[in-house]
């Protein structure tokens, strides 16, 4: 029989096969199949997360209508309030208050001017009646020194007031004020006293105590037209920069007020100063001028900038969240909700949505499978068949959340009291991601754990926090279930996963934005328990099923097989007891050589015991099962070799007729490899006849793992160590080192992930195994009789 001749499973078609018999090596073996399956799986994620939950068709309104149902938001949405958000835009800059910019100095460069002109006219009058008179005579008689004093008086007093002349013409040009008649009398009679400008510069500063405008009442105007709840203001800014925001308009006077209070007498002021004040407030007021200047630019600038703050206004919903009840009169901004959701029912809406989401659903579906594809230089033999339990287990995983979702939302609206977080949290998200570790390893499981966590939250209300709350509960889910050897210990770590979803609950009601009662507490944690020990459950129930479809043998399955009572072994056992003896300790080597190395000494050990059951169709051509009389002395070399080597094609046809799975018939197809049955080739050389050597080699493939490539070794070794009587652990440790030297030399080790270093720990490890299961007991004395 020939490897082409053997009927197989379909899930077979899912391995990476190998290359024409004879040659181990493998090839990539890509096939459409899987980018198929997975654009298919891509477009339906694609409809799970861009199609509604709620798929009922939006009712049209008119504005002003009643409504004859109710109206619910499928998903969470939002759309945009033009009209809103202009409104609010037109506010936002109608309430910006105005800006007005105030000469601070405007009060301080007046009474400066004043000063100076006053100091410089002082100064003048002072030189002009210090001027030096002319010698006079020695001898001058009484009346003529009386002339003379009075002349000198009159010159001095002349020239006082034409200095005094000078000095108003002086200060009008200062002050840049043309001086009234009684001014001028007033200042030149008074002489300039500082009395007067100490007047004159106490009113200029009290008519600046209040800012004064050009342009008041528009002003206030502008400033009661931007009022807001807080009432009216006006920013008033300095040369500097600085800014001060003004609620009392009476602070701000226009000319003509200031002018006024100005000129109004103070009641403190004596009767005889009392004309002197009004001269010199009348010469105050018209000193005054505007320091507050309304800044129209600057104003426009800041209300266009308030304007362009505001954010659209946008009206959110929650999935599930009322939109307009039965009976209510439909709103302009319900009508634009509900223009919304009708837009959005249509396929054209639809359809963008679906290529976006189904484009991120393939890149989801590529991080689960990816961790499963052949990798250079590594041997995984299973990976189009772990990328397709990945993609069905991601694909059944959405499906049925969003499933479980229409539930909760059917739920939701009949029970409006019922908890659907905690309804939400009942399904099992990280069961798909436990079985996927535990039929294949924790690599797989963590991408597809990943993916499957971004989903549930990608579909859900709850978002970012629930892919949390998966992700905790399943990563102690993927720990405690991948080194399950017992099915007791599946639903114990459904347990756990139970537990750490409680802790992801309790987050989720820790970031709740409203306040939780009592009983949605007790749901939600509730919830996540039963949801993690389903996840337990689901897993049991499933796992026997993956197993059954896709040919897998988890260390569940492997712990069964190691029963003595399974058929094949009980066949075994009866039927060719040297070939089972033979097995039996083959497989105590293969495991403690195993274990030496860090392989799966559980599977050794199985696919050990399993790996010459082909020998069971004729157990009598096998020499450990041979009494006396050998059949091969009756047949030529090429009849025997090929007998012998169809103990292989019988081994696998038997592996898959009892549903052992795949794993255990690689130990089975590679046990031999692409060796030469050395011993009937030499028989078939004798005769001098050309040989087909390819008549004496096992068809292959080589040993494409370090399990498969230690039981090799180990088969060879239990086998040459039965012919070694009285053997010492140095003939072993000899025997042992050429054996493996030997298969390396020809190459059947070239395809197993082995290194020298692993070579040497199985070598000491298969030593310290066959010392310890060949030592002698000590000889004891015969029983001595006891005469009576």
């Amino acid at each position: 029989m020939i490897p082409g001749d053997l009927p197989m499973p379909w899930w077979s078609r899912l391995r990476d096969r190998s290359t024409p018999p004879g040659d181990a090596r493998q090839t990539d073996g890509r096939r459409p199949g899987l980018g198929i399956a997975l654009g298919l799986a891509a477009a339906t994620i694609g409809v799970l997360l861009a199609a509604p939950r709620v798929m009922q068709r939006t009712p049209s309104y008119e504005t002003g209508q009643f409504t004859d149902r109710s109206v619910r938001a499928p998903f969470d949405f939002s759309v945009a309030d033009e009209v809103a958000t202009a409104r609010k835009r037109e506010e936002a800059a109608r309430t910006t208050p105005p800006v007005a910019a105030l000469d601070a100095e405007a009060g301080n460069r007046i009474a400066a001017r004043i000063s100076s002109s006053f100091a410089a006219a002082r100064e003048a009058l002072d030189r002009a009646a210090a001027a030096e008179p002319e010698p006079q005579a020695k001898r001058l008689t009484r009346a003529q020194r009386e002339a003379l004093a009075a002349r000198r008086e009159a010159e001095r007093r002349q020239r006082i007031e034409d200095a005094a002349a000078v000095q108003l013409a002086r200060m009008q040009d200062r002050i840049g004020l043309e001086l009234s008649t009684d001014e001028r009398r007033l200042l030149a009679a008074a002489g300039f006293r500082t009395n007067l400008e100490d007047i004159l510069v106490r009113l200029v500063r009290s008519a600046y105590g209040h800012s004064i405008s050009d342009d008041a009442v528009r002003l206030r105007q502008l400033a009661l037209d931007s009022a807001d709840a807080t009432g009216a203001r006006i920013v008033i800014r300095d040369a500097a920069g600085r800014e001060r925001t003004v609620s009392d308009l009476g602070q701000i006077d226009d000319l003509d007020s200031a002018r006024q209070r100005v000129r109004r007498p103070p009641q403190d002021v004596a009767p005889e100063s009392l004309e002197t004040h009004l001269v010199m407030a009348g010469l105050a007021s018209r000193l005054l001028s505007p320091n507050l200047i309304y800044d129209a630019n600057l104003t426009d600038a800041r209300r266009r900038a308030a304007s362009g703050a505001v954010l659209p206004v946008r009206l959110g919903f929650r999935r599930n969240q009322l939109i307009i009840g039965e009976g209510q009169e439909v709103t302009r901004e319900a009508q634009l909700v509900l223009d919304e959701l009708r837009s959005r029912d249509l396929p054209r809406a639809i359809f963008p949505r679906w290529l976006a989401a189904s484009a991120f659903g393939l890149l989801l579906l590529y991080v689960a499978i990816w961790p499963t594809r052949r990798m250079p230089g590594v041997r995984q033999p299973d990976s189009r068949r772990n990328a397709a339990v990945s993609l069905v287990g991601v694909l059944l995983t959405a499906v049925g959340f969003w499933l479980w979702l229409l539930v909760v939302d059917a739920l939701g609206a009949q029970s409006p009291g019922v908890s659907r977080v905690g309804l939400t949290l009942l399904f099992p998200i990280p069961a798909s991601a436990m079985l996927v570790s535990l039929v294949g390893n924790r690599r797989d499981g963590l991408s597809h754990l990943l993916v499957v966590a971004i989903l549930a939250g990608l579909l859900s209300e709850l978002e970012t926090i629930l892919a949390l709350q998966a992700a905790i509960a399943g990563l102690v889910g993927i720990d405690r279930v991948a080194g399950c050897s017992r099915r007791g210990c599946v639903v114990r770590a459904g347990l756990a996963v139970g537990a750490a979803g409680m802790v992801g609950a309790a987050a989720l009601l820790a970031f709740a934005e409203t306040p939780v009662r009592a009983a949605d507490i007790v749901a939600v944690l509730a919830g996540a328990l039963l949801g993690g020990t389903v996840a337990g459950l689901v897993v049991v129930a499933l796992s026997s099923v993956v197993e059954s479809l896709f040919g897998y043998t988890t260390n569940i399955r492997l712990v069964e097989l190691l029963s003595y009572e399974h058929p094949l072994l009980r066949r075994l056992a009866t039927e060719a007891p040297g070939t089972f003896q033979h097995c039996i300790s083959a497989a105590v080597l293969g495991s403690a050589a195993a274990e030496a190395v860090g392989a799966h000494a559980l599977l050794v050990r199985v696919g050990t015991l399993y790996h010459d059951v082909g020998k069971l169709e004729r157990p009598a051509l096998f020499t450990e099962n041979q009494r006396g009389l050998n059949p091969h002395d009756q047949l030529d070399a090429e009849e025997s070799a090929r007998l012998i080597r169809a103990h292989v094609q019988d081994g696998l046809a038997l592996i898959r007729e009892r549903g052992i799975g795949e794993r255990i018939a690689d130990f089975v197809r590679e046990h031999h490899g692409t060796g030469t049955l050395a011993f009937f080739l030499a028989q078939a050389e004798e005769r001098g006849a050309t040989v087909d050597r390819g008549q004496f080699r096992y068809p292959g493939p080589r040993p494409r793992s370090k399990e498969t490539a230690i039981l090799m070794i180990a088969d060879q070794v239990e086998a040459t160590a039965r012919s070694m009587e009285d053997a010492t652990e140095a003939d072993y440790d000899r025997m042992v080192e050429r054996t493996i030297e030997r298969i390396r030399r020809e190459g059947e080790l070239d395809d197993a992930p082995l290194t020298l270093g692993d070579l040497r720990r199985i070598r000491e490890a298969l030593v310290s195994a066959l010392v310890d299961s060949t030592h002698r007991r000590v000889a004891y004395p015969p029983a001595r009789q006891e005469s009576r």
